[in-house]
């Protein structure tokens, strides 16, 4: 992780996203970026930079309409981790120590400062991972529909799981997840659910004393009550939020109800800055 980043700048699209393709040790990262370039509240405060890590074998593409909205008040990223979506595949299989130090060193590339990192299902792990690593860079942490959940069993019964969430989800993020599996493969699949269930890709959360969400989907056959239960037990500073309605990929089929709480989340933060 030592090996200096080479960036190639941004390129626009559209008139709210932009992309960028930044070397991090070796691999190509490619991430989408939103919002203002100093965005700053009504009195004048600068606002927290918002990260969003995925899940497993999808892209950032189904975090774009969160994005989207977050950008309205914050400058937000989302890469595509090492291996999935437009990022270039690593040599080998990273745990999830090494993408957690990899994302480090990405947002020192970008110019991202401490921030509300937000990640998703798998993602969730390697938010977590750099929140006891690198808690200098890390202002809050939001974890949804954090996976696996030890309490749903086997990789068969998570496979099962989510097989049992597609026909909860929004069509758009079915066609999203048809596509983007296929890079990855069964085999790259397996081999992050393997490297999230080792001992040494577990976070020690009693070094993450940031102020924690944790949102639920209420429809969730991924995650249950008890396990988001138990996390906001072990975290220092945890809150859970349900919201009764949606599946496993909140920020893409309950966009809404997901972007208000955790806005409001961000907000006590902001405030509590001051």
């Amino acid at each position: 992780m030592s090996r200096r980043a080479r960036g190639r700048g941004r390129v626009p699209v559209g008139q709210a996203l932009r992309r960028r393709r930044d070397v991090v040790n070796d691999v190509e990262v490619a991430s989408v970026e939103a919002g203002p370039e100093q965005p700053r509240t009504s009195d004048g405060r600068t606002t927290l930079d918002v990260v969003m890590v995925h899940g497993l074998g999808v892209s950032n593409r189904y975090l774009l309409p969160s994005l989207r909205a977050f950008a309205r008040e914050h400058r937000v990223f989302a890469p595509d981790l090492p291996g999935v979506g437009r990022s270039s595949r690593p040599e080998r299989d990273l745990s999830m120590v090494e993408l957690a130090d990899g994302l480090s060193a990405w947002m020192d590339e970008v110019g991202v400062g401490r921030a509300v990192l937000v990640g998703h299902s798998l993602g969730c792990q390697v938010v977590a991972q750099i929140a006891a690593r690198h808690p200098d860079r890390v202002a809050a942490v939001v974890l949804t529909s954090p996976a696996p959940d030890p309490g749903r069993g086997s990789v068969a019964r998570q496979a099962w799981g989510l097989l049992v969430d597609g026909g909860r989800e929004r069509l758009g993020m079915v066609l999203i997840a048809a596509t983007d599996y296929p890079r990855v493969g069964i085999g790259g699949m397996l081999g992050a659910l393997r490297a999230s269930a080792r001992r040494q890709a577990q976070p020690d959360v009693q070094r993450i004393d940031q102020p924690t969400l944790v949102v639920r989907g209420g429809r969730d056959p991924l995650v249950s009550a008890a396990w988001a239960q138990h996390l906001e037990d072990v975290f220092p500073d945890a809150r859970v939020v349900t919201l009764p309605d949606a599946p496993h990929g909140v920020p893409y089929s309950a966009t809404t109800a997901f972007v208000e709480v955790v806005h409001a989340f961000v907000d006590e933060i902001t405030a509590a800055r001051r």
